[in-house]
């Protein structure tokens, strides 16, 4: 093969890098992360259970909220604690609490600031994998948006419907890496080649460039690539 693309763990990470230049990857993720922009029209139930559904990932998962709303930052850190007691009940030794406690201890960051342009500043700073906005001018914000891997609009687009039923795509830039890089795409799975051709005078129109430039690198064997094709003994 080629390139290999698609999502994986911390060993489907080391194998991609150990091939890495014998063949192309798409990129080397993980862990995964989510960031919640909210504002005091967002549901806290629905906030704690995305931001613990991501540090069931990993232990090393990253689940922040950024709010505007004091209380609903309040609120949301009563509801972690409360969603996981719903989830010990409901699922018992089926849920990793070990998984999802020693993520939320070490990763889940809850930031409070009143100023909405400040929050949305942050979140491109943070450049989030996945990003859900959860507040009432919700086109508004999103235009403001200039780096995240996959967004989710809404109370009610949580990032489980991008997982496994919504269809985008979701092989998306971990590490604050939507700074530079898209989900998978297409253009992945295509390459160009650049293509140049000079007849003898468009070369002559432009040597004297390439000659000062290679001279000054010290590279003159390139010089003289040029140089040599304007001499009267070419043989």
């Amino acid at each position: 093969m080629d390139k290999i693309a698609g999502p994986g763990n911390i060993y489907v990470t080391t194998a991609k890098k150990k091939v890495f230049g014998d063949v192309g990857i798409d990129s080397l993720a993980g862990p995964s992360d989510i960031t919640i922009l909210a504002d005091d029209s967002a549901n806290p139930v629905f906030i704690a259970a995305d931001l613990i559904s991501q540090a069931e990932h990993d232990p090393d998962s990253r689940s922040i909220l950024l709010t505007s709303s004091l209380d609903m930052a309040k609120r949301a850190i009563k509801k972690i604690y409360e969603n996981i007691d719903s989830l010990v009940k409901e699922y018992g030794n089926k849920i990793n609490t070990g998984v999802i406690l020693r993520s939320l201890e070490k990763n889940c960051k809850i930031i409070f600031n009143k100023e909405k342009e400040w929050l949305i500043e942050a979140c491109n700073r943070i450049a989030p994998e996945h990003l859900e906005i959860m507040v009432r001018d919700t086109k508004a914000v999103l235009k403001k948006i200039k780096n995240a891997g996959a967004i989710f609009l809404g109370d009610y687009t949580p990032v489980a419907v991008g997982d496994y039923i919504g269809g985008t795509n979701h092989i998306i830039p971990t590490n604050s890496n939507a700074r530079f890089s898209s989900p998978l795409g297409v253009f992945d799975f295509l390459k160009r080649s650049s293509v140049a051709s000079y007849d003898k005078d468009a070369l002559d129109k432009e040597r004297k460039f390439i000659e000062t430039m290679s001279e000054y690198e010290k590279l003159f064997a390139h010089r003289n690539s040029v140089k040599i094709r304007f001499e009267k003994k070419q043989e």
